[in-house]
């Protein structure tokens, strides 16, 4: 390059220099007769179309003229490179001059402030300010050099290899988190030369690029008196006012910051308020990030992965203390700068969480990140969603009640097809801290999610206390079932080794001081990072390490100091607080974690000025930091966790149950008009108060508890419940106390948890035992809840159906018709529970000749399905059918359409059971249909599970495959029963099988593995099992057969399915009575009528019969089976049944048979041909071709 001439016209002299964005030359103009600078682009660094906008921008740039601006001359291009031609400056750059005295690095500042407002003006932001893009001249002019060359807006701060792109030291937050830059970007950065300038170092300085982004985005800096005590006050308030992150919150332009340093240069202030003298503190207030590199590598790795449309689930575990918070920040700033969105939430301390709390923090995060269109008509789109944010302001749109668990699905998914639109368009982040507090309701919905991230862009990141989860704790049964899914990535933090706290000691203070703390530091807190932050304040705080000559130094015997535990550390510095501030402190660990301050400051009972003094003595000890709240409320939290539960666990019970009740008195006063928004905070605190408070603890217990409902959080809701139930059996009257029990009895049947439902209605009983507690029609109410909920679940009927009784009784004797028809009907089912159907059936019909004139369709539905059960029990299958049809006629007027959804599903697999598929399928394609209306994900998972069986049986194999893999993946997604799930396995499988594709029914055999190892060992065994002998593999589906006997089920069509497979395997493998004593098992007469069952089990007969030679016995088998599975209509085993019915023939040979044997070999072929099985087919026609010369 040295001599050669660039566009005819500049002449290269020499290389001045080399830096990021190219080489830099000197170079002569010929033309104009002058020194020229060239800077030739690095063509490796930005994309042609990213080029081109950077000499755009130049081109821009170049009409700035300015004396504090490097100008711009000219833009070569050429087909290999790009450069830029500019004024040739003489001097240094500010780099090479750093630091300056104070007054010095004013003048340079101030005259960069004049290029900026120029170029600002000129609508041209410089977006690389830096010490290098500084020259200072010979005269002590500064000018800036290099606008236009910096990275443009809206791209990632990070190169697909994990370079960072920027000078991270002097980079504002608002360009790591939007990768875009504006005026008051290029302030934040000057704010960090002037600083450097001042101090002769950045305000932010770590081993890794990362932690410097880190800190911009959350550290606040240490006052540069601490560096340059001779600061003017006022110029110490100009540069922290410059750092501040909230661009909001810095000068509005270069000019008023000229203004305000030209003011300090003076001799005035202009206005600026001086800081106040810095706390010691200030030094310590982030240390370095040190120790975990292997662990944020790992963390890096899934976001890449994430990138790349591997997403996923990673937990950071750790005890308290050990840095979980902090590698989570260190992973965040990493993933903005790759282009993500990233969003946080929190769990509260356990009893004060509102149920999806993290996730609704998140949301509310998401909504003031993202465009207002994104938000528009949110509760229309998404209505269940509104449930966790119901600060959206518009009602959610209705939608038809489900039941409980499908709700909670309905829910979920909603959030994941929310996450999943956004990641579609950027990838996303959800980090989740102190899980360890979550509720049950957030911990499924991170399962939900988990299950879903997997294949979007989507990582989630969940941060627990595995120290503080104990075996009644949700979170290792969550963990259980993710874990065997393999659902997410574990890193664990460990105690840092003497190594890494030596790093941090020294990078708090320096090496001296460093070697005479480690030891004593690292034996007493061993490596427990917020130990180490501790005691090192303590020991500043105490004097034991103090400034001096500018630097560090400690008094003797510095390590006897020490405090012995982290709790000592936190408390030794609270008791050096003043009285006030302490008290304050301890009134707002009772709030809890985060405080507001209003809410604070009621509680207290202080005035503004006095709560503010409190707050900033707080802050000065870093014991406390603000954090952003609800629009319009200043908002604090407890640096950690443990110096609340410090401050909180040293309250008496008498005092703590006061200060709840002072807390509680304060929401009160504060949300006085919107009392629903801090329900969950009223309940929380007044339900820890005295006595004299007990009825609003109840109250506000019991409306918790009916919102924690409302969002599907019903473990939420029962420790509400449990609460109320608590106080008030302490100080309320039995009637109350029935109430409650009746509400927790109302939501054990939401659950499914028939007997926790019954005993609450026993208890409630109980509760209003003594005469004149309860009306006798409001006891008598109670005593049919209980029968209902007996009949409904199965608990103690026994002893249940006396009480039925006496009520059929006392309501005939009323003349009662709606309550005596409730609990006939209910009477009924207790009845046939007993296997006395006979009786069942009479009491069910006076059931419904009671309710006949009532006209009361709920009770009339309630009946019917009764009488379906009774009569199916009986063996009539039209009758109870009937019944059927009468409760889908009665929906249809009412517009119940979920009740109708349960009809067709339940009415398609006792079909089924029954070997009736063409009603079968038609209930369940009608389940489908109602399915989608209702806009159930679960239910739409089990109508496909019962269209694939139904397509099974029926032989369209192809369809069953289809619709079962679509099954199987909502299903898994919606957190399907593992038995529907191992059962569509089977059906995906034999179909498969059936159809010739070997593979995919082993992939589905190899599946079954991954469902719940401890789960059922038997029934997984038993499907594999059955896959095998539809491959033939008879050798390894005989070790499956020998453990399914391990777990025999409960359920007698279970067991009856377990036989089915026995005797078709025995059968086979040549051990004919074992196989012919399983299968009359089937037949046996008190089974009742089962079409598909029962031919299957004549089927194996008919092999048996076949293995002993005896062709008579086959074909009688074989004959009868075949029979009753055309009238079912169960294709596979039909097909089978007449080949095999072809083999008998052929070999009795009687008079007639080979004719028979040729037509029944060809039925198989054509029912085979005709339903896709090719190779079954083919098959059969060998054993036409080789008849009747070998017929066998």
């Amino acid at each position: 390059m040295i001599g050669a001439v660039l566009k005819s016209r500049y002449r290269v002299e020499a290389k001045l220099g080399e830096g990021g964005m190219g080489v830099v030359y000197r170079a002569h103009d010929a033309l104009l007769d002058r020194p020229v600078a060239i800077k030739v682009l690095s063509q490796h660094l930005l994309s042609e179309d990213g080029m081109r906008r950077l000499l755009r921008e130049a081109q821009a740039a170049a009409k700035l003229t300015h004396p504090n601006i490097v100008a711009v001359y000219d833009v070569l291009e050429d087909a290999d490179q790009r450069a830029l031609v500019m004024e040739c400056v003489a001097g240094q750059t500010l780099r090479e001059r750093i630091p300056l005295p104070w007054d010095r690095a004013v003048e340079v500042t101030l005259d960069v402030c004049r290029a900026l407002a120029f170029a600002h003006e000129h609508g041209v932001v410089h977006r690389d300010i830096k010490p290098e893009n500084i020259m200072v001249t010979p005269d002590g002019t500064a000018k800036v050099m290099d606008f236009g060359l910096a990275r443009s807006e809206g791209r990632s701060r990070m190169t697909q290899t994990g370079m960072i792109v920027g000078t991270v030291a002097y980079m504002a937050p608002e360009q790591v988190l939007r990768g875009n830059a504006d005026a008051r970007s290029d302030l934040y950065s000057l704010g960090c030369v002037l600083y450097e300038a001042l101090t002769g170092k950045p305000p932010f300085v770590a081993d890794d690029p990362l932690s410097v982004i880190s800190q911009h985005l959350a550290a606040p800096p240490v006052s540069p008196r601490w560096a340059n005590p001779q600061l003017p006050p006022a110029l110490e308030t100009i540069v922290l006012r410059l750092l501040a992150k909230d661009p909001t919150e810095r000068y509005p332009s270069a000019t008023a910051l000229l203004q305000a340093l030209e003011s300090v240069q003076q001799g005035g202030d202009a206005g600026v308020v001086a800081a106040p003298s810095p706390s010691i503190l200030e030094v310590l207030r982030r240390t370095r990030f040190v120790g975990r590199a292997r662990e944020l590598a790992e963390l890096k790795s899934a976001v890449d992965r994430m990138l790349g449309g591997t997403g996923g689930t990673i937990f950071i575990v750790g005890e308290p203390g050990i840095g979980k918070t902090r590698l989570g920040q260190e992973l965040a700033t990493y993933a903005r700068l790759r282009g993500c969105r990233v969003w946080s939430g929190e769990a509260r301390e356990r009893e004060a969480g509102l149920p999806y709390g993290p996730f609704a923090e998140s949301l509310t995060m998401a909504r003031g990140d993202l465009p207002h269109e994104d938000w528009a008509g949110f509760a229309t789109r998404w209505p269940e969603l509104a449930k966790l944010m119901p600060d959206l302001g518009a009602a959610p749109a209705a939608l038809a009640a489900l039941p409980p668990e499908q709700e909670r699905v309905r829910l979920f998914e909603q959030v994941a097809q929310l996450l999943t639109g956004w990641a579609r368009r950027f990838p996303i982040v959800l980090i989740l801290d102190d899980l360890h507090w979550a509720d049950v309701s957030t911990l499924e919905l991170l399962h939900y999610l988990a299950r879903v991230a997997r294949e979007e862009r989507i990582l989630l990141v969940g941060m627990y206390r595995d120290v503080e989860v104990g075996a009644d704790h949700p979170l290792p049964r969550i963990l259980g079932d993710m874990n065997r899914q393999r659902l997410y990535q574990r890193v664990l933090l460990r105690r840092l080794d003497e190594e890494a706290v030596a790093a941090m000691i020294v990078a708090a203070f320096d090496e001296e001081v460093g070697r005479a703390l480690l030891r004593p530091v690292y034996q007493d807190t061993e490596g427990n990072p917020f130990f180490v932050e501790e005691v090192l304040k303590d020991l500043v705080e105490t004097g034991a390490v103090y400034r001096a000559d500018g630097g560090w130094a400690h008094k003797p015997q510095v390590g006897m100091r020490i405090p012995e535990s982290v709790r000592e550390a936190v408390g030794r510095r609270l008791s050096r607080l003043s009285d006030r501030c302490r008290q304050t402190l301890t009134m707002a660990s009772v709030v809890g974690r985060d405080f507001m301050f209003d809410v604070l400051r009621v509680a207290v009972g202080v005035d503004e000025e006095h709560l503010l003094d409190d707050l900033d003595e707080g802050l000065a000890a870093q014991l406390i930091r603000p954090r952003g709240g609800r629009a319009g409320e200043d908002a604090y939290t407890f640096q950690h966790a443990l110096i609340r539960e410090t401050l909180y666990d040293a309250l008496n019970p008498r005092r703590r149950a006061r200060s709840h009740r002072q807390v509680g008195e304060a929401y009160e006063q504060v949300y006085e008009q919107r009392l629903d928004s801090v329900i969950d905070n009223l309940a929380y605190h007044f339900g820890r108060t005295d006595q004299n408070q007990a009825e609003k603890g109840i109250r506000y217990n019991l409306r918790a508890a009916e919102r924690a409902t409302a969002a599907y959080a019903h473990e939420s809701a029962e420790a509400l419940l449990r609460v109320a139930l608590e106080l008030a059996e302490a100080t309320a009257s039995p009637s109350v106390v029935a109430g409650i029990h009746e509400r927790l009895g109302d939501l054990y049947i939401r659950m499914l948890e028939g007997k926790k439902a019954v005993a609450e209605f026993e208890r409630a009983l109980e509760a209003v035992a003594l005469p004149s507690s309860l009306p006798p029609e409001d006891i008598a109410r109670l005593r049919l809840r209980l029968v209902e909920a007996s009949a409904d679940f199965g608990v103690k009927p026994a002893e249940v159906r006396p009480l039925a009784e006496s009520l059929v009784e006392s309501a005939a004797a009323r003349g009662d018709r709606r309550f005596l028809s409730s609990v006939l009907g209910a009477l009924a089912v207790l009845q046939l529970r007993a296997a006395n159907y006979d009786r069942a059936l009479q009491t069910a019909l006076q059931a419904l000749d009671a309710a006949a004139a009532l006209g009361d369709a709920r009770l009339l539905l309630r009946l019917y399905g009764y009488m379906t059960s009774i009569y199916w029990e009986l063996g009539q299958w039209d009758e109870g059918y009937a019944f059927t049809l009468r409760r889908l006629e009665t929906l249809s007027q009412i517009d119940d359409l979920v009740e109708a959804w349960h009809v067709h599903t339940g009415t398609a697999e006792d079909s089924m059971i029954a070997g009736k598929y063409v009603l079968a399928r038609a209930h369940a394609e009608q389940a489908m249909e109602v399915a989608k209306k209702i806009q159930s994900p679960k239910a739409m998972s089990l109508s496909l599970y019962n269209l694939s069986w139904v397509y099974y049986a029926v032989g369209n194999w192809r369809e069953s495959v289809k619709l079962g893999e679509e099954g199987l993946a909502l299903g898994q997604r919606v957190g399907q029963a593992e038995g529907n799930l191992l059962y569509l396995h089977m059906w995906i499988g034999l179909s498969a099988a059936y159809l010739g594709d070997e593979g995919t029914t082993r992939r589905h055999i190899a599946a079954c593995e991954t469902l719940a190892p401890q789960w059922r060992h038997g029934q997984r065994n038993f499907v594999q099992a059955r896959l095998l002998l539809a491959l033939d593999d008879l050798d390894t589906a005989a070790r499956h057969v020998a453990v399914m006997s391990e777990e025999w089920p409960p359920c007698a069509q279970c067991q009856d399915l377990y036989r089915l497979v026995y005797a078709e395997f025995y059968a086979r493998t040549g051990e004919p009575e074992r196989a012919e004593g399983f299968a009359r098992e089937v037949l046996r007469p008190e089974a009742g009528r089962r079409l598909w069952m029962e031919g299957e089990a004549n089927y194996s007969l008919g092999l048996a019969a076949l293995a002993r030679g005896d062709a008579d016995a086959a074909i009688a088998a074989l004959s009868a089976g075949r029979d009753l599975l055309a009238e079912a209509g169960h294709i596979w085993t039909l097909a089978q049944t007449w080949k095999e019915l072809g083999r008998a023939l052929a070999l009795r040979q009687a008079p007639g048979d080979t004719e028979h044997a040729r037509e029944a070999f060809s039925r198989a072929r054509d029912l085979l041909t005709r339903h896709g099985a090719v190779g079954h087919a083919a098959r059969v026609d060998a054993l036409i071709a080789g008849f009747p010369a070998t017929p066998a």
